[in-house]
């Protein structure tokens, strides 16, 4: 259901904190998807100092809200990225919440998708924002190529609930692809895992480990990662997971 432009900012807020409990309107997902079908103009002028402001309210639903609508919100890609990584670096303290923060730590490794530019600023945004937790899912593949150090220092604050099992997993998968070097330290972080876990871990690597010189230059060669100087066999990923 469309909605029609409020007035003004003070208008604008009003709307959202009175619908932001949901549910979202009729062949929405989510409940503030109707402010994202206002103009553009207005949206930039009227509607992003509030949800910039949204971003570090109190209530935790507010903030999830304003992640929601910045998230599909593309009309300024790089205002957002710069008031998220602001908040991840300077106001992390307004997200204690573990959900939300991971959740927030999502939205800047989906924009990384539309920034290009702005990803290794994002992943260590992202490493500052989490500090000791582990990466939430959605989010390893950009610090694999990025901060894979920060993603081996807290690959054992995983557990292995199956959204941690897939980011362990995900994360396996792209240091074998980006940072091949660096991947046997990495799996050697994972080695106090379970048997099974570590057995599905295992199974993810062999398509990384697979691409060929030529095929991983181009790919590396998009965001400017530097060429792996080693190229480590699955059988040395075993081990180093602790796997016969």
């Amino acid at each position: 259901m469309d909605v029609q432009e409020p007035a003004t900012e003070a208008d604008v807020e009003h709307l959202l904190r009175s619908t932001a409990a949901g549910p979202p309107s009729f062949g929405d997902d989510l409940p503030w998807d109707f402010a994202l079908r206002w103009s553009p103009g207005f949206q930039l002028a009227t509607a992003w100092p509030v949800m910039s402001r949204l971003l570090e309210d109190p209530s935790p639903t507010i903030r999830t809200r304003a992640l929601e609508y910045v998230n599909a919100w593309s009309v300024n890609d790089a205002l957002v990225v710069s008031r998220l990584i602001d908040i991840a670096r300077n106001h992390a303290s307004t997200y204690p919440e573990p959900e939300v923060r991971a959740e927030l730590a999502r939205t800047l490794a989906n924009k990384a998708v539309s920034m290009r530019s702005f990803r290794a600023k994002i992943a260590a945004a992202i490493v500052a924002l989490l500090g000791p937790a582990a990466a939430p899912k959605g989010t390893t593949a950009l610090l694999a190529e990025y901060e894979p150090d920060a993603l081996t220092s807290t690959a054992g604050a995983w557990s292995e609930e199956i959204d941690d099992q897939s980011a362990a997993e995900a994360a396996a998968r792209a240091m074998a692809m980006y940072r091949r070097d660096r991947v046997l330290a990495f799996l050697a972080a994972l080695a106090g895992r379970s048997a099974e876990s570590r057995g599905d871990i295992a199974k993810e690597l062999a398509g990384s480990l697979a691409i060929p010189d030529d095929k991983l230059q181009l790919i590396l060669d998009v965001d400017k990662i530097p060429m792996p100087s080693t190229r480590p066999t699955l059988e040395e990923c075993r081990r180093a997971l602790g796997l016969p």
